[in-house]
C-alpha cells in the first residue's frame, strides 16, 4: 500500500512489533497457523496446553477449527502459550526455515525508514506481538518501553502510540493502559469496533473500524460514508 498512500498523500499510521523487523520469522500467530495446517496432523488433529482440538482434512472447518483454538491459546500465560508452540513443533518434528517464507517477511527498517521519511507515521505494537494482559508485570514493562524506544532510535522521531496486540476487550486492562503512560505513550489504539468523539475521546481506548479479508469495496466506502452507521 505504500506506494499508494505516497502517490496519494493520504496519511497513515502502521503498528510495529519490533521483534520481527528485520528478520526472517513471521508471527507466532502465523506459525502456529501454519503449524496447523500440515497435512500430518489435519486428520488427528493437536494437544495444546492439556487440550485436545481437531482440525480437519476440508479447509473451510479446519479454518473454523483453528479460529475456536486461537481463542483457547489467546487467554493463555505468555510463556505457557511459548512453550506449547515449541513443543508442538518438536512433536511434530517441523523446525523454521533458516530463511523464512518469501511470502511472510517482516519489514526491514529500511523500509521503515523510507516510509518515515515520506511521511508514514509509526507506533507501537509491543515486541514480540503478545497478549498484554497475559503478561507479568517486568515483561509488560519491557514490551511497551522496548519497543518504543527501538522505533525512536531507528526513524529519530517520537513514538506516541501503542496499538494493543490483538486489540480486543480482553487483550487490554487499566494495569496496561497505566504502563503504555508510565513510558511516554499519549493514545493507545484498541480494536474494539466504533468511531470516537471528538470532544472527549478515551486517548487510551481508541476504537477502529474493521477492514478485514471478507470487507468487499461497497463495504469500505459505506464506513468512510457513514461510520457511525456501519461500526
Amino acid at each position: 500500500a505504500f506506494p499508494i498512500l505516497k502517490r496519494t498523500g493520504v496519511p497513515a499510521t502502521i503498528f510495529l512489533s519490533t521483534g520481527y523487523i528485520s528478520g526472517v520469522r513471521t508471527f507466532w500467530y502465523d506459525w502456529l497457523c501454519y503449524l496447523c495446517n500440515q497435512p500430518s496432523v489435519r486428520r488427528s488433529g493437536i494437544s495444546f496446553a492439556g487440550r485436545q482440538f481437531p482440525l480437519g482434512e476440508n479447509f473451510r472447518l479446519r479454518r473454523e477449527n483453528i479460529a475456536v483454538l486461537f481463542a483457547h491459546v489467546k487467554r493463555l500465560p505468555d510463556d505457557l502459550l511459548r512453550q506449547e508452540i515449541a513443543k508442538l513443533e518438536s512433536a511434530m518434528g517441523v523446525e523454521y526455515p533458516q530463511e523464512g517464507f518469501d511470502e511472510s517477511h517482516p519489514l526491514t527498517w529500511d523500509q521503515v525508514r523510507e516510509m518515515s521519511e515520506a511521511g508514514i507515521e509509526f507506533g507501537s505494537h509491543a515486541v514480540t506481538h503478545p497478549i498484554l494482559t497475559n503478561l507479568t508485570d517486568e515483561q509488560l514493562h519491557q514490551e511497551l518501553l522496548v519497543s518504543k524506544q527501538k522505533i525512536e532510535q531507528e526513524i529519530s522521531k517520537p513514538v506516541d502510540v501503542i496499538a494493543y496486540p490483538v486489540g480486543e476487550a480482553f487483550a487490554f486492562s487499566d494495569k496496561v493502559i497505566g504502563a503504555a503512560k508510565s513510558v511516554g505513550y499519549r493514545l493507545g489504539a484498541s480494536y474494539l469496533s466504533g468511531v470516537n468523539e471528538q470532544k472527549l475521546p478515551n486517548q487510551f481506548e481508541l476504537r477502529r473500524l474493521h477492514v478485514e479479508r471478507y470487507t468487499s469495496r461497497s463495504d469500505f466506502q459505506g464506513m468512510l460514508a457513514m461510520p457511525g452507521l456501519l461500526a
